[in-house]
Order: structure tokens, then sequence, then C-alpha cells
């Protein structure tokens, strides 16, 4: 399967993904508000600079697992 996001698309993914955590996710209330904020300000970067398409996706999944939750299955 080829590469084919864009850094731009990289971050909306990454952007939609903390969106949608902050508007759905039932136990927000018991994750630390400000490091949430900073793990996203720090992937920018890191999801922008992502080698290819399943680097990225694993940046998602570890974002994931900062929630603790055992929903995201990591």
């Amino acid at each position: 399967m080829p590469d084919k996001l864009s850094k731009a698309e990289k971050v909306y993914g990454l952007s939609k993904f903390w969106q949608e955590v902050n508007y759905n996710f039932i136990y927000l209330n018991k994750v630390d508000r400000k490091a949430w904020e900073e793990e996203y300000i720090k992937l920018i970067p890191e999801v922008q600079e992502s080698k290819n398409n399943y680097e990225y996706y694993r940046w998602l999944a570890n974002c994931s697992a900062f929630l603790e939750d055992r929903h995201t299955n990591n």
C-alpha cells in the first residue's frame, strides 16, 4: 500500500482524533488535561515527520494509549 498521506493530512488526522477525544471520551475528567494538551503539541511535529503511514498510525496508537483506557486496545 503506497504512502499517500501528506504532512497536512497527518496533522489533520491527529487534530480530529484529539478533538473527538475532547468531545466524546467519557473519562476525560480522569485525564491530566495539561498533560493531554502537551501530548498533542508534542505529537504535531512527530506525525509530520513520520516516515510512512504505518509509523504515523503507530504515533496515533501511542496517543490513544495516553488515555489509559482498555477500549483503545493499547
